[in-house]
């Protein structure tokens, strides 16, 4: 069947993807595993699983992969997969406009949330964390350039060589987040990052931070890019 969303998540204590895959007219998600190792994918059948799902984030802290039910009824629901069970947590504390974004912060322990609030692309979105464990929120006050989190556009992911965000947006460009001054900001050779174009969702944009490496990995549409925070520089390893 045709699939509209199939968001992935590592679950680094289980060493396996975990996908859930929202195919058109389905009741409801499939949740599936990959292990890299057999090259296999598998089939989970939870007793139930969410009505609808938004990115996934892996919190390694609980040992569980988050997601918030964009589609349906706002909640946040966590997935174990040793027990293969989704709990369904609470609802999330803002009005979501749009799909959020979801990255954990290996520092804090926690799961980040970046949610556009508002039709109007000026208005900045809204960044909040989360606590799986305990089921509460707090808002992150932010300051500086404006970050709008839009429908199939752009990307964020958590940089842990310098304990921030990084957002790639085509219109915005790239950004980073500072958790010690609460402030979005360009650095030098971020005004002239790579482009990458994004056209729409399923032409693909994904971002991810390689820990090997300590870079942040841009790819969309054949081109890959990866941005070095700490050294402030850009390389593209493939061209499309």
């Amino acid at each position: 069947p045709l699939v509209r969303a199939a968001p992935m998540a590592f679950d680094h204590e289980a060493g396996r993807v975990v996908l859930v895959a929202q195919a058109s007219g389905a009741v409801s998600p499939e949740t599936w595993t990959f292990d890299v190792c057999t090259n296999t994918w598998i089939q989970m059948h939870p007793r139930q699983e969410p009505n609808g799902v938004s990115q996934l984030a892996y919190d390694a802290d609980s040992d569980l992969t988050v997601t918030a039910d964009f589609f349906g009824d706002r909640r946040v629901w966590a997935y174990d997969l040793e027990a293969n069970t989704w709990t369904s947590k609470g609802v999330v504390p803002m009005v979501l406009t749009r799909q959020p974004r979801l990255v954990y912060d290996s520092a804090t322990g926690l799961v980040l949330m970046q949610a556009a609030t508002s039709e109007i692309e000026s208005e900045p979105s809204e960044l909040w964390t989360y606590d799986v464990d305990s089921d509460t929120w707090a808002r992150v006050a932010q300051a500086g350039a404006a970050v709008q989190a839009r429908a199939h556009q752009g990307v964020l992911a958590y940089d842990a060589s310098v304990d921030g965000l990084v957002s790639y947006e085509p219109l915005a460009g790239m950004q980073l987040f500072d958790f010690r001054t609460g402030a979005w900001s360009w650095s030098g050779s971020a005004r002239v990052a790579p482009d990458v174009d994004f056209m729409w969702g399923p032409s693909g944009g994904e971002i991810a931070y390689e820990g090997g490496t300590r870079r942040t990995v841009v790819f969309s549409r054949g081109r890959v890019i990866a941005y070095d925070a700490r050294a402030d520089r850009w390389e593209i390893l493939a061209d499309g």
